[in-house]
Formats: structure tokens, C-alpha cells, sequence
């Protein structure tokens, strides 16, 4: 959708068409620090919220009913047991923040552009009633002024979608055309030509 920050449309299809190979990211602090953060931050969510079962399945790789190249993997599925059969993905976050302006793209019930389209995804995928984003945000000092420790500060952030809103509803929609028309360019060898922007209101 040309929303990400790490990867362009243009590159993502090099990616998907063999153009290019995949970088090996798995040495890079960030990724490791997420990955070591992840199941720590699982185990927050079921202190934080006991009515929720959390469940974990990381080799699991979820397929759309309709479009089987739609695919999603879960960082957690929840189960909400005040209510029978209603369940939700959760979608951890373990990123830094810099500033202010960082910060204020997680506030009054907002995520990233680019997470919240992944959110998107995930509901299309498993059709389940709610999504839970849990975010560990860290900022790290970038001097260091003769004190023992360098303090980071942390930032936690949950934020709650409703697969029944309509906002929600209308951007899974959006989202799922998107992957059907990028797929379609990657299966016929057509570099996309254009840009599509979600915004949520």
C-alpha cells in the first residue's frame, strides 16, 4: 500500500517476483531486542487483562477463506471469556520512540498508519471480533553524560479495535483489495504504477 517505512512497493514486489533475495535481518539489535520482548510482553497482557485467554501458535501461518494468498501470523490469539466464541488477534509492538510527534501517532485510540493496516490484515484473514495492540515504546539516550546508566524510558500503549466498526470494517475491505491487486501484478510480472493510501478517520 506504500505505507511502510522500510520497504517501498516497488521493492516488496522485486521481493515477491525473486528480482531480489531477502535480507538477513535476524542480527539486528531491534529485531532481536523484539524478539526476546515479545513472549514477555504476552505474559503482560494476560496480567493486564484476566478475562483474556492468551494462546500462541508462532508457527502457524493463517490463510483468507477466499484468497488463500492472503496470509497472516498472529503474535497471540485471545479468546474473550466474558462472552462465548469471541475472539481477537494480538499484535505486538516492541518499537523506540524519538520525540513527541512519535508518541502522538499512539494516542486517543490510534496506531502507525503502517500497523494499522497489518491490524487490518489480521482481522481480514481470521474474520475474529477484535484485534489488541500492545506496545512496548522505548526511548534510549544517545549520550552518555559520566553516570552509570544510560536510563531508557518506556512507554506502554494498548489500543483496541472493534472488527464491528465501521471504520474498521471499510479499511479490512480496503486492505484486502489492495493485497488482491498487488498479488495480481505480482502474478502476471506487472510492476504496480501506483500508490494507495489508506487514511483512518
Amino acid at each position: 500500500m506504500g505505507l511502510s517505512p522500510w520497504v517501498t512497493t516497488d521493492e516488496l514486489w522485486d521481493l515477491k517476483t525473486r528480482r531480489t533475495d531477502q535480507k538477513d535481518i535476524s542480527n539486528n539489535p531491534a529485531v532481536r531486542y523484539g524478539i526476546d520482548a515479545e513472549p514477555l510482553i504476552r505474559d503482560f497482557v494476560a496480567l493486564d487483562f484476566p478475562f483474556l485467554k492468551v494462546d500462541y501458535h508462532g508457527m502457524d501461518i493463517l490463510h483468507h477463506d477466499l484468497y488463500p494468498f492472503i496470509t497472516a501470523t498472529l503474535d497471540g490469539e485471545l479468546t474473550d471469556t466474558r462472552f462465548k466464541n469471541r475472539k481477537g488477534v494480538l499484535e505486538i509492538k516492541s518499537g523506540s520512540y524519538r520525540n513527541k510527534e512519535d508518541l502522538e501517532k499512539w494516542d486517543n485510540g490510534n496506531i502507525p498508519i503502517y500497523y494499522y493496516t497489518q491490524v487490518c490484515q489480521q482481522l481480514g484473514v481470521t474474520g475474529w471480533q477484535f484485534a489488541l495492540v500492545a506496545a512496548k515504546l522505548t526511548r534510549r539516550p544517545y549520550t552518555n553524560d559520566e553516570v552509570d546508566f544510560d536510563l531508557p524510558e518506556s512507554v506502554w500503549k494498548y489500543v483496541y479495535f472493534s472488527a464491528n466498526d465501521e471504520n474498521v470494517k471499510a479499511s479490512i475491505q480496503e486492505v484486502l483489495r489492495a493485497d488482491i491487486e498487488f498479488w495480481n501484478c505480482v502474478r502476471m510480472g506487472i510492476r504496480p504504477s501506483t500508490k494507495i493510501i489508506l487514511k483512518k478517520e
